[in-house]
């Protein structure tokens, strides 16, 4: 409260979040390696929305988890979208929906 009181229009909720979140000198800030990701995708799979008790796992702020989850999802829907934009029936899960079904028809219209 003693920080608010110095900061017009800010609450000491305020300047206590950002400071856990932000300003924190434990925060991690260092880009994330490839172990980290792959702990934040799985966890991720695991507690969707749960970024408050993800973090702690990953080891970075939830703000920093989500943020980075939503990158990582951004990331992985632009290289589908500048790769390969044909989904290979054959691959296709019993059940799943064919983008591509065959056109053709069952037999020959009759004349």
């Amino acid at each position: 409260s003693r920080i608010a009181s110095l900061l017009h229009r800010k609450t000491s909720k305020q300047c206590k979040a950002r400071w856990y979140e932000w300003l924190d000198p434990s925060i991690k800030k260092t880009e994330w390696s490839r172990e980290e990701e792959e702990k934040l995708l799985h966890l991720a799979k695991l507690m969707p929305t749960q970024w408050r008790t993800i973090a702690p796992i990953v080891g970075r702020t939830a703000a920093q988890c989500l943020e980075h989850y939503e990158y990582l999802l951004d990331q992985a829907q632009k290289k589908n979208e500048d790769g390969d934009d044909i989904i290979d029936p054959r691959k296709l899960k019993p059940g799943e929906i064919d983008p591509n079904p065959e056109t053709k028809p069952a037999r020959p219209d009759p004349k």
